[in-house]
């Protein structure tokens, strides 16, 4: 459902956001905590496959978002 990469290298944050097939990525985060709004559901079976909870990506549940948080 989450992933995360810890890295100084804008070319490792990018490409790993690109790359990793998550719900939500976090680059310089530790992977707890999302937004309220922002949505949070797995990618392929890691989840229940059925919604995405939270935000206007609830009723959208088909689309393949990715959040991509990157510490400043």
């Amino acid at each position: 459902l989450s992933a995360a990469i810890a890295t100084r290298n804008p070319k490792y944050m990018h490409d790993f956001a690109q790359n990793i097939q998550s719900g939500t990525v976090k680059i310089n985060r530790t992977t707890t905590g999302n937004l309220v709004n922002a949505p949070f559901g797995g990618v392929k079976n890691s989840s229940t496959s059925t919604f995405r909870e939270s935000g206007r990506v609830g009723m959208e549940f088909f689309t393949q978002t990715k959040i991509v948080y990157r510490a400043a």
